[in-house]
């Protein structure tokens, strides 16, 4: 008779407020357009600029870890001038309870959204010249996929 014995894997997981997620959803920016109109008048062309909001689909990074947090926005949602370390955004009067995750950051002088996550849900907000909407899931960097 063969008797296998098996230990646990020793697994480090995270305190109730150290975690990491990644959030997939939509987000809204403003962008310009210029266009060249015909004036048949003048017989030449004319240019005109617009502005309106333009969807993007991506992908937030949110860490949190010992009391601290930091998050990282699709690119193509981000403005051109813009601060941040590597594409992360230390996230600014962090409050994390057992409901929600709360807090804002600062992507330049003039834009400073802010940053809820509902913590039954998963649901994201970011609230600020750009937003952004998604569902939340936890990620291990340790680990992959499949």
């Amino acid at each position: 008779m063969l008797l296998l014995a098996t230990a646990p894997l020793a697994q480090a997981q995270p305190t109730g407020s150290d975690f990491d997620l990644v959030c997939t959803g939509t987000g809204e920016k403003m962008e310009s357009h210029t266009d060249y109109d015909w004036d048949s008048k003048h017989h030449d062309y004319q240019e005109r600029t617009s502005v309106g909001n333009v969807q993007v689909a991506g992908s937030v990074q949110v860490e949190i870890h010992g009391g601290e947090g930091r998050l990282r926005l699709p690119k193509n949602l981000l403005p051109l001038l813009t601060g941040g370390e590597g594409g992360w955004f230390p996230i600014r009067d962090l409050v994390v309870s057992p409901e929600r995750i709360q807090g804002s950051f600062k992507i330049n002088g003039l834009n400073k959204p802010k940053l809820s996550i509902d913590r039954r849900t998963g649901s994201l907000k970011i609230d600020g010249s750009q937003t952004f909407e998604g569902s939340c899931e936890p990620f291990n960097p340790a680990s992959t996929k499949f």
